[in-house]
């Protein structure tokens, strides 16, 4: 089982908005990797574009190989 509080897409205070992406093992449906992705809203708001970007890749970010 996987408990983990994400943050929200809607954006909060100061707070840039992100959600959370879970890869699964097709056969066995467990997890087996996570992502957090964000905004940067200053940045967005500068442009005209939101750009997602990748905040923690959980494999590299903890260095678990398996």
């Amino acid at each position: 089982m996987v408990t983990s509080v994400g943050g929200s897409v809607t954006t909060y205070g100061d707070m840039n908005p992100s959600f959370m992406v879970l890869d699964l093992d097709s056969e066995l449906m467990v997890p087996t990797n996570k992502h957090t992705y964000y905004m940067d809203m200053d940045a967005a708001n500068k442009s005209g574009l939101p750009e997602w970007k990748e905040l923690h890749d959980y494999i590299d970010e903890y260095f678990m190989p398996d």
